[in-house]
């Protein structure tokens, strides 16, 4: 057995049903072999066989109340197949209706797959796009050729990275307000994206006109070190960070304390 990397010791569907097993006992500290053969569609004599497999894997940390008819896991029981994901997991359960589980749901923003494929595609190649969009500072769709570079999120939406012909500069695009592709072609050489290729340093810190221990609580809610956070991204992700992280806002728990091109910082 691969005890280093148990993913390899078992074949794809043994390992997905450990998997189940593990994810039981770490949410719910509980699981009974009827969880398992619902959930996979198999025999009860399988279901054991799992069971006495997993046991192998956590040890005493798992053990079977005869009264329950489940096993459970103890306060001691720590994953061994995988890294638990909890905001992926919580996201999951959230969204799955679970009663103990609750997320505030984004705003709905359209994300069409064509043009979200075909400007990834134009991306790859080096080609440039002719489409429709709808601009903030105009009351009507306005056609023009763009040269997309990358897809990029900023957490709410997604937009792609463009060299716009008609602005002669790199601009961001709603992917939501593109509302039609019409034609591409080669692109050529397109200027380089400095704003993208610069690296910035952005250092965070708890706002200052919080008390001692509210900061302290703002230090360990972001997992600081020495009481700031620094995060590294691309210059032209700078808005979207301000924005995202709140840190326009005059109640905001952060703050900026320092922010440098990387290769400048000290």
């Amino acid at each position: 057995m691969h005890r280093n990397d148990p993913a390899q010791a078992f074949r794809h569907g043994a390992y997905e049903r450990l998997r189940f097993i593990e994810d039981r006992l770490f949410w719910e500290a509980r699981i009974n072999r009827s969880d398992l053969i619902e959930a996979f569609g198999i025999s009860p004599a399988q279901a054991a066989i799992d069971f006495r497999e997993y046991m192998k894997l956590a040890g005493e940390a798992i053990s079977y109340d005869t009264r329950a008819k489940a096993y459970t896991a103890s306060s001691s029981f720590v994953p061994v197949l995988e890294t638990v994901d909890a905001r992926a997991r919580l996201d999951e359960l959230a969204q799955s209706g679970d009663p103990f589980t609750a997320k505030l749901p984004h705003l709905n923003r359209p994300l069409p797959a064509d043009a979200a494929a075909r400007l990834r595609h134009a991306a790859q190649k080096g080609r440039k796009v002719l489409i429709d969009y709808q601009s903030m500072t105009r009351p009507d769709a306005h056609e023009r050729w763009i040269a997309p570079s990358r897809l990029v999120s900023d957490g709410e939406r997604w937009h792609t990275r463009a060299w716009c012909y008609e602005r002669r500069e790199w601009r961001d695009f709603v992917l939501a307000r593109i509302l039609a592709l019409k034609a591409d072609e080669p692109a050529g050489e397109v200027p380089s994206d400095d704003e993208w290729n610069t690296q910035i340093a952005i250092i965070l810190k708890p706002a200052s006109w919080l008390s001692d221990a509210q900061k302290a609580a703002v230090a360990c809610e972001y997992a600081m070190s020495d009481g700031s956070l620094r995060i590294v991204i691309p210059k032209a992700l700078r808005l979207y960070a301000m924005r995202r992280w709140g840190l326009h806002q005059k109640d905001s728990r952060l703050e900026l304390a320092e922010e440098c091109v990387v290769d400048a910082c000290s």
